[in-house]
């Protein structure tokens, strides 16, 4: 009987490798932005303005937690709970609740999915994330596919590294 519980054990497949590349991932606090890498990530906004982008490639980015959708961006819901599990909504305020201010994160497999998807971590949102996946097209607009990694950082407020555009004020004078 023993001897037939091991073997079926040992027939199990099981995918580990999520788990695996989840623990092997440094935590790196964001220093800057707009690079695409892990010290400086992109930011919804700068995804957003478009420019020389690095369509395909994989690529870090930050941002808060603040939502999900389902097959498009104006089924956006900013709230939880949601049943939304395979994807996230970025943006840099996290208070938002315009679809045009996110991007949206495809969160590929099932172990991504329970570990930042607020369908299963409503705890986490408005929370501050940085993850990695590849830039492209997502609802209809730059977004990420294909999460591979991430993690959260709480007490991070992106206006420390990221500080909003301030208006010019136009003052007439005569030269």
């Amino acid at each position: 009987m023993l001897c037939a519980v091991c073997l079926l054990s040992a027939c199990e497949m099981n995918d580990f490798s999520d788990e695996e590349q989840e623990e092997n991932i440094e935590v790196v606090v964001p220093q800057g932005h707009g690079e695409g890498t892990q010290a400086k990530p992109y930011t919804p906004s700068s995804l957003l303005l478009g420019g020389d982008l690095p369509y395909g490639e994989s690529v870090w980015v930050m941002g808060y937690a603040v939502g999900s959708t389902i097959e498009s961006m104006e089924n956006a819901l900013f709230d939880v709970p949601t049943k939304y599990e395979h994807n996230i909504l970025l943006s840099n305020d996290p208070q938002c609740s315009d679809p045009a201010d996110c991007i949206a994160v495809e969160l590929s497999g099932s172990e991504m999915q329970l570990r930042y998807s607020l369908a299963f971590q409503p705890g986490s949102f408005q929370r501050f994330i940085v993850i990695r996946g590849t830039l492209g097209s997502y609802f209809k607009q730059v977004g990420i596919r294909k999460a591979d990694a991430a993690y959260w950082i709480d007490d991070f407020d992106l206006i420390r590294i990221c500080p909003p555009s301030q208006e010019w004020d136009e003052v007439d004078k005569d030269f």
